[in-house]
């Protein structure tokens, strides 16, 4: 749930898909490398899941091919899992998610619809710090992937 005491000296994205095993990770990733070092406040990147099925070939719940592709590209993965929305909002505590950027039209359904998401997120109070939602439209994604090189 959303703090309403929490200061502003932390902005945090949440990039969320439906199952967090391959693209909202990827930007994640992405995300954390291209801000690290950045002046001004500090910007903290998770990614999370609305419906999550944990891939069986892998510990973590992330598409094997997809870690391997990250380190390839030389992303720090150390840590990195698959998690559920419920799971991410009790990581951050009493953090406040200033952002959600839906990566697929599941995650953005449901973020509109399930009310178990939208409690998790703080989206079902009267809170006045509920997170800003952000649609990832495919072009940008790959705008956005292209050049990462």
């Amino acid at each position: 749930m959303l703090n309403e005491n929490a200061l502003d000296d932390e902005i945090v994205i949440v990039f969320m898909c439906k199952s967090n095993s391959a693209r909202s990770v990827v930007a994640e990733c992405i995300a954390r490398k291209k801000w690290q070092g950045w002046e001004g406040t500090k910007k903290s990147f998770y990614s999370a899941g609305t419906q999550i099925k944990k891939d069986s070939s892998s510990s973590t719940g992330i598409k094997i091919g997809v870690t391997k592709a990250l380190e390839r590209a030389g992303y720090d993965i150390l840590g990195l899992r698959s998690k559920g929305i419920t799971s991410l909002t009790e990581e951050l505590g009493d953090r406040r998610i200033h952002y959600v950027v839906t990566m697929c039209c599941e995650a953005e359904g449901d973020l509109k619809c399930n009310v178990t998401v939208r409690r998790a997120l703080g989206l079902e109070s009267a809170n006045p710090l509920v997170p800003k939602h952000l649609s990832f439209p495919e072009k940008k994604k790959l705008q956005i992937l292209s050049t990462t090189d």
